[in-house]
């Protein structure tokens, strides 16, 4: 997971502009795709534990290992992010 976490980093500036040219929607795309890297090892971490304890027969543990990992890790972050590039003013919205 952290090899793709950098492959990730590493490309994440050229794929926004595979899609759009506006320089600003490429550079959102650019800090969504860091962000969703540096989450990614985390991920694999929580996966090795869901696994480990399905392996030993638990099955609800892995539920709140899953639940944590999903709602406190990675949604609580995405609000994070979401929250502080609105308060930057990077987060174009219409009046439309």
């Amino acid at each position: 997971m952290s090899i793709a976490a950098a492959i990730l980093i590493g490309i994440s500036p050229f794929i926004g502009s595979v899609f759009t040219r506006e320089d600003e929607t490429v550079r959102l795309v650019m800090f969504y795709l860091i962000f969703a890297a540096l989450s990614e090892p985390g991920l694999g971490i929580s996966q090795a534990y869901y696994g480990a304890f399905r392996g030993m027969g638990s099955t609800y543990l892995p539920l709140l290992i899953s639940i944590f990992s999903v709602l406190m890790l990675r949604a609580s972050a995405c609000t994070d992010i979401i929250i502080i590039l609105w308060s930057c003013g990077s987060v174009v919205h219409s009046d439309n």
